[in-house]
């Protein structure tokens, strides 16, 4: 039995699954010979791009393809040739494998002067194109600029975050969408019918559900199951027997992370989706099973408030360019601020005179364990004395400067995490913006580390406290990108050997979120 992605592999627009916001702008170019002379393709593997790229080529150049219509014949010499790989006219490159400036200048750029040699389009399909290197973009780039007649370029990528803004804005962009539960059903039922074997209803369900949208993966996972029906001459396969084929279960690692999320340790909770996805599984998928465990075990409404933030970032993750994203920020949400731990807040030798009154007490052991996701403990909330407060030495009722505040920025930070670990990970998705009238306004591009701040602004004020010597008040609030880079860069470097927390910080775009507590970056 042949691969049967490439053996069903669709040879038109008519038979592609899903992407229909795609055909139709496609399709609609074809057919009034309005063509772009640049696409880009992104979305995730195994969902039709470089399919697509194909049946695109074909179409361009069929010979047999009529006026207002956009759909190959598949018979032509043209669409032959480009259906076996033979064309000289349509140039495939693996840009995983030729990353370097030459092999780009070779493949395209003196490739692409010459007119075609027997068709009307030269076409260029660069697949996995995020993996070129900057020499190779800049030698890509002025062929774009200046494309002729006679040449389309189709660039492919699963990582649209590391394509240059000057090569993107040269092209026309498509986002492509994993494909959905039905239309994959449907693929599979017909596949499987055109094989001759029958598959129980659950089977074909396992596999849909566990390609995670992509349809390439679906039909691998078919072609293995079908394969048993060769040594045993069954026309049907039941759930049993394709579980020799099914993907492992992933219950187990459910339950730890599930424990993480009960215990509100976000460290462990983050550095276990790391190795979620360096041993290769499907975040999405993973998502999916703890939804449903946590459904299973519904017992208290903390379970319940645990699922809707998991649905909640679930419907975001389509939209992530980082897979694991949207998990991370769901441990955020949900271990809040509970990771808080006794300290004890007596001043050193070094640390300013301050009154009793803005000493935050060490809070009394829990009685209960942190298990119980009911009570979480927390820092106590002790509001601080007012600047007229007499208490306060004169010497410390001063307004610090902007530029105060940003030297001793590390500093801040640091101290808040001898108070509450989930702490410095708010603060730094953070920056600095303005003080007036003793209010120093910290701006944020997401208004769930603005809330969080707020709720711990009394902490945070006794924090800067602590290191300016002077006493201000605390404002989170949520600023547009511009404004949250220009706080960003007001920030001073420091060396990475000095830093004693993490650094965290996510864009506009979410291009990547870094260790927490002991994680590191996945890129």
């Amino acid at each position: 039995m042949s691969t049967l992605y490439r053996k069903y592999r669709p040879q038109i627009f008519a038979e592609l699954v899903g992407q229909e916001h795609i055909k139709k702008v496609l399709q609609n170019e074809i057919s009034s010979n309005k063509i772009a002379h640049a696409f880009l393709f992104s979305g995730p593997r195994g969902i039709g791009k470089t399919t697509i790229a194909r049946i695109l080529a074909k179409a361009v150049n069929c010979e047999n393809r009529k006026e207002g219509k956009s759909e190959p014949c598949n018979e032509c010499d043209s669409c032959k040739e480009i259906i076996e790989s033979k064309s000289l006219d349509v140039i495939e490159m693996d840009a995983a494998t030729h990353t370097q400036v030459d092999k780009v200048r070779e493949h395209i750029v003196e490739n692409v002067r010459f007119t075609p040699s027997r068709r009307k389009y030269k076409v260029f399909v660069i697949d996995e194109a995020h993996m070129l290197s900057i020499p190779s973009f800049n030698a890509l780039l002025k062929t774009l600029e200046e494309p002729p007649a006679h040449a389309i370029f189709i660039l492919a990528t699963t990582e649209i975050h590391k394509i240059p803004e000057t090569i993107i804005s040269r092209c026309q962009r498509f986002d492509f969408h994993r494909i959905g539960l039905n239309d994959l059903l449907s693929r599979l039922k017909m596949i499987a019918l055109k094989e001759g074997v029958e598959l129980d209803e659950k089977v074909l369900q396992a596999i849909a559900q566990n390609s995670d949208g992509g349809l390439r993966d679906a039909e691998s996972v078919l072609g293995q199951i079908l394969s048993l029906s060769l040594s045993s001459d069954k026309k049907k396969i039941t759930m049993d027997e394709a579980n020799i084929a099914l993907p492992r279960s992933n219950l187990n690692l459910v339950k730890e992370f599930v424990s993480y999320l009960i215990k509100k340790d976000s460290g462990s909770a983050l550095k276990f989706v790391s190795r979620l996805t360096e041993e290769g599984i499907s975040i999405r998928r993973f998502i999916d099973e703890v939804i449903e465990y946590l459904r299973e075990i519904i017992t208290q409404p903390s379970i319940v408030k645990m699922i809707e933030v998991l649905l909640e970032r679930k419907q975001t993750a389509q939209f992530s360019k980082i897979d694991e994203l949207p998990l991370e920020l769901a441990i955020v949400e949900i271990c809040g601020e509970s990771e808080a731990k006794p300290v004890d807040v007596v001043p050193n030798a070094t640390t300013p005179p301050e009154s009793p009154s803005t000493s935050l007490p060490t809070p009394e052991p829990p009685s209960k364990s942190l298990s119980t996701p009911s009570e979480p403990l927390s820092v106590p909330s002790v509001p601080l004395s007012s600047p007229e407060d007499s208490s306060i030495p004169s010497k410390f009722k001063n307004t610090p400067s902007l530029d105060k505040i940003l030297k001793n920025w590390h500093n801040i930070l640091n101290k808040a995490q001898e108070y509450n670990q989930s702490l410095p990970l708010t603060i730094n998705n953070g920056a600095p913006l303005k003080i007036e009238n003793n209010v120093l306004q910290i701006g944020f591009q997401f208004p769930l580390y603005k809330d969080r701040l707020n709720k711990s602004r009394d902490v945070m004020e006794k924090i800067c406290f602590d290191i300016l010597g002077e006493k201000i008040s605390i404002e989170g609030v949520v600023v547009n990108e511009s404004e949250f880079e220009e706080g960003k860069k007001k920030l001073p470097k420091i060396e990475p050997s000095k830093e004693k927390i993490s650094s965290i910080d996510i864009s506009a775009e979410a291009e990547k979120i870094a260790e927490s507590f002991g994680g590191r970056v996945i890129e």
